[in-house]
């Protein structure tokens, strides 16, 4: 296990989310992501890094505003890192509410380098 997995996950969140929020920028981080990648994106699953960063890019909002509440990591048995982000995030609308979300990424070390290999988001609505 990476005794440094909790410094490589902070970089990688930092690294992430200033690529996803700007969605000028988004196509920068098709090389995140292994070959093999899944992402569960709201329940509909994207094999590979072209499916995914075509999927990210159809996120309709330009820019995006994110609070992390909070971070968690876990260092996987491979050498990986296991990320799990809770906060909030809002859109372009000003009349947009922040809106809270969970998300989730596996990272698989392969040589010297981490790529994201699963990932899951979903936004935490509920119906009451």
């Amino acid at each position: 296990m990476n005794p440094e997995f909790a410094e490589i996950g902070q970089q990688f969140v930092a690294a992430y989310y200033k690529g996803f929020d700007d969605k000028n920028s988004r196509a920068t981080l098709q090389p995140l992501y292994h070959s093999t990648a899944l992402l569960t994106f709201e329940g509909c699953q994207f094999q590979g890094p072209q499916a995914i960063v075509e999927k990210l890019m159809s996120v309709p909002s330009d820019n995006i505003q994110r609070a992390i509440t909070c971070a968690d990591y876990q260092p996987t048995i491979d050498g990986g890192v296991q990320v799990c982000i809770i906060g909030q995030l809002k859109t372009d609308s000003e009349h947009d509410k922040p809106m809270p979300f969970t998300h989730v990424f596996l990272l698989k070390r392969e040589n010297a380098n981490y790529f994201i290999n699963n990932e899951i988001f979903r936004l935490a609505l509920h119906n009451f």
